[in-house]
């Protein structure tokens, strides 16, 4: 388990992927779930972030034991 706070991130079209990909870049946080409702959109998230958990809906990332959530809507 890592000691990095664990992230949600809903939303990841432009706006969204720009930044997962900036705070992933820092090395000091971690995208523990994706939720965007394009398919598109969830795929490029999750070539930044394969291991994170693919969910459809806030509820679902709410369930995630997240340290926080990124919105980006």
């Amino acid at each position: 388990m890592s000691d990095k706070p664990r992230l949600g991130f809903l939303g990841t079209g432009w706006i969204g992927r720009n930044r997962m990909e900036a705070m992933l870049a820092t090395g000091l946080v971690e995208a523990a779930a994706i939720a965007d409702p394009n398919d598109e959109m969830r795929h490029e998230a999750t070539a930044l972030a394969p291991e994170a958990a693919v969910v459809d809906t806030l509820d679902e990332l709410l369930t995630q034991d997240l340290d926080g959530l990124v919105i980006a809507s």
